[in-house]
């Protein structure tokens, strides 16, 4: 029986794990040398807070206005009739107008029915806030977009 050995395939081997020894000594040495502490600053906070607080706000005044829409829909109607689509939206209009909300922001395509559900949907595209805030180097800016989507439900 004969035993061979591939010399070169064992040199190889040994490169190797010399190379993952001093990959994991650097490693180690790196770690050991290095300070504990971590120097960071964090500029902008408050913007990205103005921002969320300001989607809030914006979100609370369009179900309030959606309400109030809704149930003036519903008084400008005999008690036989049903409202359309046109007529919410037409309400919603006026109600963003008291708010002082951007009409923009509604679209008649977005408005959906759902007679089953007795749920008015509204969707808002793009809806968006641009903040600015100041660094020491530089003037930076935040824009913020989104998908709302509300729902209301028909009385």
């Amino acid at each position: 029986m004969l035993n061979l050995k591939n010399k070169r395939a064992n040199a190889w081997i040994n490169v190797m794990v010399i190379l993952v020894l001093a990959t994991c000594l650097a490693t180690g040495y790196t770690f050991l040398t290095s300070s504990n502490e971590i120097i960071s600053e964090i500029s902008g906070v408050s913007v990205l807070n103005d921002v969320h607080i300001e989607e809030n706000e914006f979100n609370f005044y369009v179900k309030e206005a959606g309400e109030k829409a809704i149930e003036e829909t519903y008084n400008e109607l005999a008690e036989d009739e049903i409202p359309t689509v046109d007529d919410f939206f037409v309400n919603f209009q006026k109600q963003f107008e008291v708010y002082s909300l951007s009409k923009d922001y509604l679209k008649k395509e977005n408005f959906q029915k759902d007679d089953i559900k007795k749920v008015l949907k509204i969707k808002i595209d793009n809806w968006q806030v641009r903040k600015n805030f100041k660094t020491e180097e530089n003037d930076l800016e935040v824009l913020y977009r989104k998908d709302l989507n509300f729902e209301f439900a028909l009385k």
